[in-house]
């Protein structure tokens, strides 16, 4: 199982009813740049970048850090984009004083790799009593399975054998007949510790 979580990299500013605070995109990773919602309307839209990610999906969820002071401000209605269509995912009205995050499951909607990366996100506040709708961060949370990675060997004459990798290092050690050398990179550093019919050469490389 792996998890990526990205914050939002693109804000087109198609729809800006709200204030915006600091440096687009405004809910990146930082506590300067936000929005915030002083009367009823539109916001949007945020993208995300590409997913690294390939194979099985398990989950996806929209998160985002908000904070609404005043009992009964307003609610905030989130809404995905999946490349074709507009889903309401979820609302936020709960009062908290302080930044809070909320999460939003939207593994139905955003069912596939291409939906994924073409996700965008609304949102859209209702005010009903006086008080402002703050918003900061949001990223895209994505819960997946990668392909499994396979060695194939295509030759039995060219046994491979592992050892122990430290942390920035991997070495391999192979053994080969009738093998010429040729040097194609200085950081590439080889040792021959072995001469005659069965040469061995052992090199080092850097991860």
């Amino acid at each position: 199982m792996t998890l990526e979580e990205v914050y939002t990299n693109a804000f087109d500013a198609s729809l800006v009813a709200w204030l915006e605070h600091g440096n687009t995109p405004y809910l990146q990773d930082s506590d300067t740049d936000y929005i915030v919602a002083t009367a009823s309307g539109d916001e949007g839209y945020w993208a995300f970048p590409n997913s690294a990610g390939s194979d099985t999906i398990n989950s996806v969820k929209v998160r985002l850090e908000y904070k609404l002071a005043t009992a009964g401000a307003g609610v905030c209605t989130v809404y995905v984009f999946d490349g074709t269509s507009w889903h309401e995912v979820g609302t936020i009205s709960a009062k908290v004083t302080v930044y809070t995050w909320k999460e939003f499951d939207v593994s139905a909607i955003l069912d596939s790799w291409a939906k994924i990366n073409g996700a965008k996100v609304l949102l859209i506040y209702e005010k009903f009593a006086t008080g402002s709708f703050y918003v900061r961060r949001l990223t895209r949370k994505v819960d997946y399975i990668p392909a499994a990675v396979t060695e194939t060997i295509t030759a039995q004459s060219f046994p491979m054998l592992y050892v122990s990798k430290p942390i920035k290092t991997q070495e391999l050690i192979s053994k080969v007949e009738g093998a010429t050398i040729t040097k194609v990179a200085n950081d590439f550093p080889e040792e021959l510790i072995k001469s005659g019919k069965a040469a061995e050469l052992k090199s080092k490389f850097a991860t």
